[in-house]
């Protein structure tokens, strides 16, 4: 039986481990969905500051407490979470992976979509922080400057 739980715990970490790549590029905008700042746009160059801060800052986690929770929560509750930032194609005629980004405190939980993949990262910055870094970038519903 310990065998069994050892197992499930080495393949859950081997399963998040590895680099976290956001494949993001120019063309791309974000939304915040869930939030203090919900309904907000992201401009292309926020996107790609938000790829760059997940990159460098936010590696996978090796909890595996940690990923369990995660994928816990989304799958049952799927709210509540600080912030929530969904990135994609400007265009609807552009094809690419659109991303989910729930963020709590500092974990983050990576969703990948069209894929259903899915990563739990340990990030070194605080939705406010990340907030923060994208502020200039930032419109409303209707296009003005946030």
């Amino acid at each position: 039986m310990a065998l069994i739980f050892l197992s499930f715990m080495g393949l859950t970490m081997w399963w998040n481990a590895g680099l976290v790549e956001v494949e993001v590029f120019p063309t791309y905008e974000g939304k915040f969905l869930e939030g203090p700042d919900k309904g907000v746009r992201i401009q292309a160059e926020g996107v790609m500051r938000i790829k760059a801060l997940i990159e460098e800052k936010a590696p996978a986690t090796w909890l595996v407490g940690a990923i369990l929770w995660q994928h816990l929560w989304f799958q049952t509750v799927g709210t509540g979470y600080s912030q929530v930032i969904w990135l994609a194609p400007a265009s609807s005629a552009t094809r690419g992976l659109e991303y989910g980004i729930y963020q709590s405190r500092n974990q983050i939980f990576l969703r990948i979509e069209p894929i259903g993949g899915h990563r739990v990262l340990k990030s070194d910055f605080t939705p406010q922080e990340l907030l923060k870094t994208i502020r200039p970038y930032l419109m409303t519903a209707d296009g003005r400057p946030y």
